[in-house]
């Protein structure tokens, strides 16, 4: 079992489980060495006890699963738990799905609560919104996958078809030609001109995005869009309702950082970047964000000690983590709710974005850092990647690891090697 807080919470379930950052945990988890321990808390949500309780967020259970499959090569608890995992994606269509208003019967979107997504008094609000739509179109084409490759054909065909459906409509109708973003669609038929961290979920999931490049100007802007001193912002920092104050409900995602969405859109931006887009962004962004998100994690303590720490929600100006103050000044409990919070990644925006270990179907591991080479080294050691264990070295001057270069080692020997950090693409040897 994975948990979202330690603490219990009244809005959890079964072994206090909450499926909402369920994808995160397994993208997480996907480089841990055992598979028992995603096994078990997969089969828990779509086989055990958390079957009755799944829908309460929304999630991509499937296509993370399927992630986790690149990096471990075993495909067994994502081919075991098909016709469940075909079966909530389309508990999400049927209760959800709709014909957008203004349009015909050959367009179909899910509409949620924002609060269902996790995203409570968000500025976007209710509506035909990026994140589950996105997550309805990623778990719909890697099913499709799953069945094809189990000779499913009528199971696969189902899955493609839902695919197409909210593939189109995603690109047609939730693509926001005036802000150039992914934006909600209100159920009244009116775009919301708000741009969150949401809209880069597209990207989370891998759609085919030429053209939509244009999405990410904002995210480094530091006076209306989402890049703050201390993290970045959920909307638009220009945002109409957009707000950092300590009065009301603490979980608010109308203006502070949220790690959940921090961590998906660091992960979509590093997809893009290995996908090949030519971004208003650079990849030094990309290490400055992940920085400054590293740099969350930890907390001053009322003695004036700095503590590692990771909590709900942060405010971009202060660095203060915001819902626990609220939670203080209110004087109601439990104060340390949010302590450890699970509701993120971390390891894997280093693994797969930074030091750029991007897992692949087949025996072939790619390689695509995103680091600078003027950085003086960097190491990433027996990281296991179907049944190998791969390690990672850049020495820029030879003296931290005797020889110069960008270096990638398989079980402990030299697999490819090159001048400067760059992409390398390398056939694994077969496993005896």
């Amino acid at each position: 079992m994975v948990t979202e807080f330690l603490p219990p919470v009244s809005w959890a379930r079964t072994h206090n489980g909450i499926i909402c950052a369920m994808g995160h945990h397994v993208m997480e988890g996907r480089w841990l060495r055992d598979n028992r321990f995603l096994d078990d808390y997969a089969r828990f949500w779509f086989k055990g006890a958390g079957a009755k309780h799944n829908m309460l967020y929304t999630c991509w259970p499937a296509f993370s699963l399927a992630e986790r499959a690149r990096v471990t090569g075993d495909r067994s608890a994502l081919e075991e738990l098909l016709d469940p995992l075909v079966a909530y994606m389309d508990r999400w269509d049927k209760l959800y799905g709709r014909t957008p208003p203004g349009h015909g019967p050959e367009y179909r979107l899910a509409f949620t609560h924002d609060s269902r997504e996790g995203s409570e008094i968000s500025c976007g609000g209710h509506g035909l919104r990026p994140l589950i739509n996105s997550a309805i179109w990623g778990e719909a084409t890697t099913l499709a996958g799953v069945a094809r490759a189990l000779s499913r054909a009528e199971t696969a065909e189902h899955c493609e078809k839902t695919a197409a459906l909210y593939g189109k409509s995603i690109m047609d109708i939730l693509w926001n030609k005036e802000r150039q973003s992914f934006t909600v669609f209100s159920t009244n038929g009116i775009h919301q001109s708000v741009r969150e961290l949401h809209g880069f979920m597209p990207w989370y999931v891998k759609m085919p995005l030429k053209g939509y490049e244009a999405a990410w100007e904002p995210l480094m802007d530091e006076k209306n869009g989402f890049f703050g001193k201390f993290g970045l912002t959920v909307p638009e920092r220009c945002a109409p309702g957009f707000a950092l104050d300590y009065t009301g409900h603490d979980c608010k995602w109308n203006g502070p950082s949220w790690p959940f969405a921090t961590a998906f859109t660091l992960s979509a931006l590093a997809n893009a970047f290995h996908a090949g887009y030519e971004l208003p962004v650079t990849k030094a962004d990309y290490v400055k964000a992940l920085h400054q998100y590293a740099a969350q994690h930890v907390r001053k303590t009322e003695q004036g000690a700095t503590v590692c720490w990771i909590d709900e929600n942060l405010n971009p100006d202060t660095g203060e983590w915001l819902a626990r103050e609220i939670i203080i000044r209110q004087k109601r409990g439990p104060r340390e709710r949010g302590k450890d919070y699970n509701h993120s990644t971390y390891c894997d925006l280093v693994i797969a974005g930074l030091v750029g270990l991007v897992p692949q179907d087949g025996n072939t591991l790619v390689v695509d850092p995103l680091f600078p080479q003027e950085w003086e080294y960097l190491g990433l050691e027996n990281v296991r990647y179907r049944g190998h264990d791969v390690s990672v070295r850049w020495d820029r001057t030879g003296d931290r690891y005797g020889k110069k270069g960008f270096m990638v080692f398989v079980d402990g020997k030299p697999a490819a090697r090159t001048r400067f950090p760059a992409r390398l693409d390398i056939t694994l040897p077969s496993l005896k």
